[in-house]
C-alpha cells in the first residue's frame, strides 16, 4: 500500500513538471510571467505598458495578453488600496499587461532593402511652417527599458501628448514596436522603422516629432508652428557653438545655422552630444536618405555604446553633407532635463526627459514630482476662461471709463455753451452802454429847442 501511494505522489510530480515545462517552452516567457503577467523586454519577448489610451492612433498595436488577469475580486481589493492615492496620480501598477506582437500578421523587417517612405519631387516647404495636420508627434515602445519604475508610463504620456496634439490640432501617433523584427538588435532602434512607418501612413505630413516615452508635455500652450517650425521663428533659435564629437572625443567644428528651407532635421545636444530622445525630422529626400545611412545593418551590428544615439553622432560629426542640413537649438526648446547643469527644465519650456534618471534610480521620483508640475489643457483652457473673463471686466471697466469720459465732456460742453451765453450777455451790455454813451439823452436834444422857445417868449415881451 505505501509502495502505491509513493508511485502516485511520485507520478503527480512528474505530470506537475511535464505540464510547467511544456507551457514554458511553449509560451517563451519564464515562470514568472505566467505568475504575474509582466516579463523582460526584448525583442524575443516584448512585454508593453498600459493599454493605449482613447481616441490614440496606433499603428501595429498588439494584443493584450488577458489569461493571467485578476479576477474581479482582487480588482476590488486594489481599487480599495489606492483609493488615499492623491487625484493627479494613479494608481501603482507593478507589472502592467505585456504588449505582444499579433501573430497573424507577418513581423517587418528592420533593416530592409525596401523600407523606405515617398517623397513627392513637388513637395513645397511654407516658410511660414507646414499646416497643423502636417505635423505628427510620435512614440514607439514595448513596454521595456530602463524606466519601468514609473507606476503607469506610458497610459500617462500618451494622455498627455493626446490632449496636446488635440489642442493644436496635430496628430499624435504611437507605435508598438513589437511589429519589427530588429535582427537582434536592441529595440532603441526601433524608433527609425517607426519614423518611416509615420511617412508612409501619413502621405500629407511634412514634419515628425519624436519624442522619448519617458517625456512629459510640461507647456501645453507651445505652438509648434508658431514658435519652432517656420524661417522666422527659427532663425534666431539656431545656435552656433561647439559641436561635440561622439564619444567625447576633442572637437574641432561647431554646430550649423544653415537657412530654413535647408534644414531636415531639427536637435539638440548636451554634455554627450546629439541626444536622440527629441528631434523633429521633415519628409525630404535627403530624410530618407539619411533613415537608409543611420540603419544600415553594418553600423547597427557594431554594438555602439550609445547604439542608435552614437552612430547619428558620428554621421554627423564627420559628414558635412549630414551636418549642414542639421539645425540645433537649446535643449530646453524641446528636451529639458530633470536635473542638469545648463538644460534643466524652466516654467514655459514645452517638455521635459528623464533620460539617465535610471543611473540614479530615481526615475519614479521625478517623473511623480514633474508629472505634478505640467500645466494641463484643463488647466490651461481654465485658465484661458479666467484671463477671457479678467479680459471682459477690464473692457467692462473701460466702458465705464468711457461712459464717465462722455459724461464729463457733456458737462465741459454745457460749460461751454454757458460760458459763450455769459461772454455773448455781457458783450451785448457793453454795446448797449457804448450806444448810450454815443446817443444823446431825450434831455439834451430838447434843451436847444426849449431855449430858442424862450428866446421867443422873450421877444415877444419886450415888444
Amino acid at each position: 500500500m505505501a509502495r502505491l501511494v509513493n508511485t502516485c505522489v511520485l507520478a503527480a510530480i512528474v505530470i506537475f513538471l511535464f505540464v510547467t515545462f511544456t507551457a514554458f517552452f511553449h509560451t517563451g516567457t519564464s515562470p514568472s510571467v505566467l505568475l504575474h503577467g509582466g516579463g523582460v523586454s526584448s525583442v524575443d519577448k516584448p512585454t508593453t505598458t498600459a493599454p493605449t489610451a482613447p481616441g490614440a492612433t496606433t499603428i501595429g498595436s498588439g494584443k493584450p495578453n488577458t489569461e493571467n488577469q485578476k479576477d474581479k475580486g482582487s480588482d476590488n481589493k486594489d481599487a480599495d488600496k489606492h483609493a488615499g492615492d492623491p487625484p493627479n496620480k494613479p494608481p501603482v501598477s507593478p507589472v502592467p499587461p505585456p504588449m505582444v506582437h499579433d501573430p497573424s500578421k507577418p513581423k517587418v523587417v528592420f533593416p530592409g532593402p525596401s523600407f523606405t517612405f515617398n517623397v513627392d519631387n513637388d513637395i513645397v516647404y511654407n516658410p511660414e511652417g507646414p499646416t497643423p495636420d502636417q505635423i505628427v508627434l510620435l512614440a514607439a515602445s514595448d513596454g521595456g527599458g530602463h524606466n519601468n519604475e514609473i507606476p503607469n508610463m506610458l497610459q500617462r504620456t500618451e494622455e498627455n501628448r493626446i490632449e496636446y496634439a488635440k489642442l493644436h490640432g496635430y496628430i499624435y501617433q504611437f507605435i508598438n514596436i513589437t511589429k519589427y523584427d530588429l535582427q537582434g538588435a536592441s529595440p532603441v532602434w526601433a524608433k527609425l522603422p517607426a519614423i518611416i512607418d509615420t511617412f508612409n501612413h501619413y502621405p500629407q505630413a511634412q514634419w515628425v516629432w519624436w519624442l522619448d516615452s519617458d517625456a512629459i508635455i510640461m507647456s501645453p500652450e507651445y505652438d509648434i508652428i508658431k514658435s519652432l517650425l517656420n524661417e522666422k521663428a527659427l532663425a534666431p533659435k539656431l545656435v552656433s557653438e561647439a559641436l561635440h564629437a561622439p564619444n567625447r572625443a576633442k572637437s574641432t567644428l561647431k554646430t550649423p545655422t544653415p537657412q530654413f528651407k535647408d534644414i531636415d532635421f531639427i536637435s539638440a545636444q548636451d554634455q554627450n552630444g546629439l541626444n536622440a530622445g527629441s528631434f523633429f525630422i521633415r519628409r525630404s529626400q535627403f530624410s530618407r536618405w539619411l533613415l537608409d545611412i543611420w540603419g544600415e545593418q553594418m553600423l547597427i551590428k557594431l554594438k555602439w555604446q550609445g547604439e542608435e544615439q552614437t552612430v547619428i553622432q558620428h554621421l554627423v560629426y564627420y559628414h558635412q553633407s549630414i551636418r549642414e542640413r542639421f539645425g540645433f537649438v537649446r535643449m530646453r526648446e524641446f528636451n529639458a532635463y530633470a536635473a542638469a547643469a545648463h538644460n534643466t527644465w524652466q516654467k514655459g519650456d514645452l517638455a521635459i526627459h528623464f533620460a539617465g534618471c535610471w543611473v540614479d534610480h530615481v526615475c519614479a521620483s521625478r517623473f511623480e514630482e514633474f508629472w505634478n508640475k505640467r500645466t494641463t489643457v484643463k488647466q490651461l483652457l481654465e485658465a484661458g476662461q479666467e484671463r477671457e473673463k479678467e479680459k471682459e471686466k477690464e473692457e467692462a471697466e473701460k466702458e465705464k471709463e468711457k461712459e464717465k469720459e462722455k459724461e464729463k465732456e457733456k458737462e465741459k460742453e454745457k460749460e461751454k455753451e454757458g460760458e459763450k451765453v455769459r461772454e455773448k450777455t455781457d458783450e451785448e451790455k457793453e454795446r448797449e452802454a457804448e450806444e448810450k454813451e454815443k446817443t444823446p439823452s431825450a434831455a439834451v436834444v430838447a434843451a436847444p429847442a426849449a431855449a430858442a422857445v424862450k428866446r421867443r417868449a422873450s421877444r415877444r415881451r419886450a415888444v
